[in-house]
């Protein structure tokens, strides 16, 4: 008899269960190595393309469903009969209004798909998101704030004079390499305080320009529309 109860209550629980996996979010997309296109997900009852440039983090894609995202290069799989074609990618989404996603590929290699949560409450207008893709320890200084990141890791700089007013920044990027910092790159950057930054550092071809930026940017994701009653 508790056998039994035990298997109605789980039962009954699966369905909660599935509802309380669902989320609702935003996507941004970025290639790192190549640009990448033809995929799919799910969402209103439809399948939607999905793609990472090179250039940009374009419009945010729109996204309710469950936190496991399925990514498909045909937009019917998602209506497939078992045996479904085994999926492009699957993603566990962080629980966040807005989600970066760096798509890794390269040539023939299999894609590769990282999520990063970039919340409002987290990632303020006129916040850096710092992402260290060269194989070196760095340090990164924006004005007087400074941030070490190792090959890999990324980190955040925020200062409270960065989100009042258009302002000069200056930036500069060391090689962290013994006691001291060797400085690598020194400028001037335009700040912009209603914009949320991302600054992907990689390694560079030359040896009087180990490092090379890509900088990009995106607004503020609006609050969330209340639920209908």
């Amino acid at each position: 008899m508790k056998t039994f109860l035990c298997l109605i209550f789980t039962i009954a629980l699966f369905p909660l269960q599935a509802i309380a996996d669902e989320i609702r979010t935003e996507f941004l997309a970025l290639s790192i190595h190549e640009p990448v296109d033809g995929l799919y997900y799910w969402h209103d009852d439809e399948a939607r393309p999905l793609a990472g440039s090179l250039a940009g983090l374009g419009q945010p894609y729109p996204y309710h469903g469950p936190s496991r995202l399925i990514l498909h290069r045909d937009p019917h799989a998602f209506l497939e009969e078992p045996p479904v074609t085994p999926p492009a990618a699957v993603i566990n989404l962080p629980d966040a209004d807005r989600v970066l996603l760096l798509l890794f590929k390269r040539r023939d290699s299999p894609l590769k798909i990282e999520p990063i949560p970039v919340d409002t409450d987290g990632l303020r207008p006129g916040d850096y998101r710092v992402f260290n893709f060269s194989t070196i320890p760095l340090v990164i200084g924006l004005d007087e704030e400074f941030l070490t990141l190792e090959p890999g890791a990324n980190g955040q700089l925020t200062h409270s004079n960065w989100r009042q007013e258009t302002s000069d920044m200056s930036v500069r990027v060391g090689v962290s390499i013994g006691d001291r910092p060797r400085l690598v790159y020194s400028s001037v950057w335009g700040h912009y305080p209603g914009r949320r930054n991302f600054v992907f550092l990689f390694d560079g071809q030359q040896r009087s320009n180990p490092i090379v930026f890509r900088r990009m940017h995106d607004w503020p994701a609006p609050p969330p529309r209340p639920e209908a009653p």
